[in-house]
This record gives structure tokens, C-alpha cells and sequence, in this order.
């Protein structure tokens, strides 16, 4: 450090006269992590909790919602082994306009993996117009793994929303539950609006596979959506259930109050699904329905 001499007038000096003797004139950028607050939409340095949280929005060039005038941008995943994105803690994604196909057909994960520890981290996974269709002739007949597109454990006020289009073709859980999606719910959200589920394949759950808690606040509704040549298929070696139920499958355990309409599939057309040992579209399983 030294001081002006223009500024020198005793030695005691005020502290802010004092100036560093080597700066360096090129000027240099410091890059900053930041994220996007889910709340505002604006940029900022301290998201992360419940208060503040964190959200990342992904979309194609030109994505307006409900309008077909872009193109979906094509995101390669087939030579990935690990899940192309987790979806945890309090994290907040939304995927729009987007196209996805699947990951290594090696692999035992899920294109999309959602979940969290405990009732205070609150995930959230929002799709639109989007499009996930996979190669299932690539897949072996081996591969094990639930829910091929989304896998999702969901605890209170997680939630998946997928609408506006969205598709998942081909999705193929060979030895699995859930060709499409698999979900354990212990309090979380799944709304599914204008969604179509098409030659999805899994053991049991073709198209859909949800294991709900009833002791816990849930919502489990589709509506105008489409679940079509889905197939449940059976591995004939083995010993343990499957080949039920090619379109949705349904477990609940814990009593399930109907008056709570959290159940609700109206404008659901399920159509064409096969299943190798019995139930072709939809089967619901629970230990008492309440009063």
C-alpha cells in the first residue's frame, strides 16, 4: 500500500488515502453463479430454500404455448447411461416444446428421475408440448428399471404436471413397472391434461404404473389424455406377478375417501392395451375404500 503525495499531509493519514501500489489495468471477468427465482422469474444469487426457490426452464426456439408455429428442438440422450436430468431437493424444472429420445439402451435409469428425502424438500417437474419417444427395438429384453420416461417419488406437494400434447411413444420397461411412468406417492401431485401414452411396455402398468399412500394428502387426475396399445408383458421365468394390466396400473395402500375426489380420471380414453395375464386398460387396487 502506499499514499498520494498529493494526499500526504501528516503520518497519520486517513486509511482511505492509503492506494495499492500494483493494480492491474486489464480488467478481469469474474464469473457468478446465479439461478432464477420460481417465484419472480428474476435472477437471483440466493435461491434455494422453500422461501426463495430455485427453477431452470428449458424450451425450444420460438415455443408459445398452445401454438404449433416452431420446432422441437432435438435432445440426444441414446449414448447417456445416467439420467439425463434429477429432479431433487427443492428443485423446480420445466421442460416445454422440447423432444427426448431414450437414453443407452444399456442403461437402468430413467430419462427423468424425481425425488426427495422428506416432507420439506418439495420437487417440482412441469412438461408441455413435449415429446418423448424412444427406439424400443434397441432396448434388450433384459433391461430392468421402472418408469423408462419418468420415474418419480413423490412426498407432500411434489409434483409432476405434464400437458398441452405431450407424448411418450415406444417408452419400454422391460422388467419393470411403468413403460411411461412409474411414480410411489406419499403426499405429492401428478396432473396429466392432453397427454398421450402410445406402444409403451412394461411387466405391469404398460403405460402407467402408481403406488399411492392414502394416509397422506394426494392428487393422482388425468384429463383428455390418451393411453393407446400399451402392453403389459410377462417374463415367463420368472415367478414373482407380472403381465397385468396393459394401460394403467394402480396400488393403493391405506383407506381412500372418495368424497376427496383426489382420484379423478374423467375425459380419460384408454383404448387397444393388452396385457399378458389379465387387465387390459385400467385396474385399481386398494385395501378399503372409506365410507
Amino acid at each position: 500500500m502506499g499514499i498520494d503525495e498529493d494526499k500526504y499531509f501528516s503520518p497519520n493519514a486517513s486509511l482511505s488515502d492509503h492506494q495499492s501500489l500494483f493494480t492491474d489495468i486489464i480488467p478481469t471477468i469474474v464469473f457468478k453463479d446465479y439461478y432464477i427465482n420460481a417465484n419472480s422469474g428474476f435472477d437471483n444469487s440466493s435461491c434455494g430454500d422453500s422461501i426463495s426457490p430455485c427453477k431452470i426452464r428449458i424450451k425450444s426456439q420460438g415455443y408459445i404455448q398452445n401454438l404449433n408455429s416452431y420446432t422441437k428442438y432435438h435432445i440426444l440422450t441414446s449414448s447417456q447411461d445416467n439420467s439425463l436430468f434429477t429432479i431433487s431437493d427443492i428443485g423446480n424444472l420445466e421442460l416445454l416444446g422440447l423432444h427426448f429420445d431414450n437414453l443407452n439402451p444399456n442403461s437402468q435409469n430413467p430419462l427423468i428421475a424425481i425425488s426427495s428425502n422428506n416432507n420439506n424438500q418439495i420437487p417440482k417437474l412441469y412438461i408441455a408440448d413435449c415429446e418423448l419417444q424412444q427406439d424400443s427395438s434397441s432396448y434388450q429384453s433384459t433391461r430392468s428399471g421402472s418408469g423408462a420416461a419418468i420415474n418419480a417419488d413423490l412426498k407432500q406437494n411434489s409434483a409432476l404436471y405434464i400437458q398441452d400434447q405431450s407424448s411418450f411413444t415406444d417408452c419400454v420397461s422391460q422388467s419393470g413397472n411403468g413403460g411411461g411412468i412409474y411414480s410411489v406417492i406419499s403426499g405429492g401431485i401428478i396432473k396429466l391434461s392432453g397427454t398421450t401414452f402410445e406402444r409403451c411396455l412394461a411387466e405391469n402398468g404398460g403405460g402407467i404404473y402408481i403406488d399411492i399412500d392414502f394416509e397422506f394428502e394426494f392428487e393422482f387426475k388425468i384429463n383428455d389424455a390418451l393411453i393407446q396399445d400399451c402392453e403389459a408383458k410377462a417374463d415367463p421365468t420368472k415367478s414373482y406377478p407380472a403381465g397385468y394390466i396393459g394401460g394403467i396400473f394402480l396400488i393403493g395402500t391405506g383407506d381412500y375417501d372418495s368424497s376427496t375426489k383426489t382420484l379423478d380420471f374423467r375425459w380419460m380414453n384408454i383404448t387397444g392395451n393388452t396385457a399378458g395375464r389379465g387387465g387390459q386398460s385400467l385396474y385399481i387396487v386398494m385395501t378399503k375404500l372409506a365410507e
